[in-house]
């Protein structure tokens, strides 16, 4: 919110570690940090035909997303607000 006031960005990175929350949801396994943003330990794919072996994730219980809409929602309350 404070760099969009500042530098008036009209884009926002909610939330951490965004590059992994999908894969997180197809169950790969990820390894957090305390210093850099969370990585993949896994592929839960081999090849051409295993995503047939996936379900849906389901964003209110697959890994962060539920965690990911949060922050998301609260951010555009605050935003509209502003």
């Amino acid at each position: 919110m404070l760099a969009a006031e500042l530098f008036e960005h009209d884009g926002a990175m909610v939330p951490w570690g965004y590059l992994t929350i999908e894969a997180e949801a197809f169950g790969c396994e990820v390894r957090e940090f305390d210093d850099h943003d969370p990585q993949l330990v896994e592929r839960p794919l081999e090849g051409a035909a295993d995503p047939k072996r996936l379900s849906d994730p389901d964003p209110a219980v697959s890994g962060r997303m539920s965690l990911a809409l949060e922050a998301l929602a609260r951010f555009l309350r605050t935003w509209e607000r502003s």
